[in-house]
């Protein structure tokens, strides 16, 4: 074990902490260990939160961190919050199951889903999914409550876990003269990472071309049991002009399109931020197609009418 803690990191030695931090997840690990068989962490840490001896893995202890100097690198900490954070979904989650054992449940999950269990496997999750898994063999409705299972299914998704999100703002019509209402959806945080048909919410903004605003948060749970799925989220954004997504298939394209949304694919997941920045330059001056969204001129017409007029004076 020492010989591993003498191993370099980022051109350096791991601090007392850091090597805490390690022995602790060794030991989460080696608890979990079967011979000869790979291991998910996740589980893992649901086992510990559940039961409520889950240790603060990401917690320093401000005295040896300023001793020891740096912390843990950030993407360890990513890496541990992201495992931290699937970890509470799924003991949230299987909380709210009346008579659901939680290490049952968390097997349930992964032979369904499969190993590693990931944010975007569980944000696929639909009611629908969670109530056949429970139904008997007999094809006998399960004994699990409808509301609970929903209430689980939005824990699986992460909703009522602090995980970054702002409060919306309030808005009134006409506090942003000449903005556009977009959707984005999002799995975690102020991120555009989701696809349409799976995203677990909408954050919905007010754009102008110097100010936008977080007006809203759309959960998508509602649309999981509607008779056709694409047409119900898109009849939850249509007060939007744009909607921004990670993927979208042709047919679900065609019904955000009849909802009076135009649809922008945004393929490399990143931060909300960046796209309404984009969004806001182009709405300085207008493409053809964001022109007859915004109901102005589109700029090469603009300038064509411009050089027309000086022509002629």
């Amino acid at each position: 074990m020492a010989a591993l803690h003498k191993e370099r990191f980022s051109n350096r030695l791991p601090t007392k902490v850091e090597i805490n931090n390690a022995d602790q997840l060794r030991h989460i690990i080696a608890s979990q260990v079967t011979e000869g068989q790979p291991v998910d962490l996740v589980p893992a840490l649901v086992r510990l939160i559940a039961s409520g001896e889950a240790t603060e893995l990401l917690e320093t202890e401000d005295e040896e961190a300023e001793e020891d100097g740096k912390p843990l690198s950030d993407s360890l900490i990513r890496d541990l919050t992201a495992h931290r954070t699937l970890a509470l979904r799924l003991a949230l989650a299987a909380r709210e199951l009346q008579d659901v054992d939680t290490h049952g449940f968390i097997t349930l999950v992964s032979e369904r889903l499969g190993l590693p269990l990931t944010a975007e496997k569980l944000n696929s999750i639909t009611v629908a999914d969670v109530t056949l898994w429970f139904k008997g063999e007999d094809g006998a409705a399960p004994a699990t409550d409808k509301e609970d299972i929903k209430r689980a299914v939005r824990f699986l998704w992460g909703q009522g876990i602090n995980e970054g999100l702002p409060a919306a703002e309030p808005y009134a019509e006409g506090d942003m003269p000449n903005s556009l209402r977009i959707a984005v959806a999002s799995t975690q945080g102020t991120t555009v990472d989701g696809h349409f048909g799976s995203a677990p919410r909408f954050l919905i903004y007010q754009v102008s071309a110097t100010d936008y605003r977080l007006v809203d948060v759309r959960s998508t749970l509602e649309t999981d049991g509607a008779e056709d799925k694409n047409v119900a989220r898109a009849a939850l954004i249509n007060d939007c002009q744009l909607v921004y997504v990670q993927s979208i298939g042709g047919p679900a394209a065609a019904k955000v399109v009849r909802a009076n949304v135009h649809p922008v694919k945004w393929p490399a997941a990143g931060p909300v931020d960046a796209l309404i920045g984009k969004l806001q330059s182009a709405m300085l001056s207008p493409p053809p197609w964001l022109a007859r969204i915004m109901g102005v001129e589109p700029a090469s017409l603009a300038r064509f009418a411009a050089e027309l007029e000086e022509s002629e004076s």
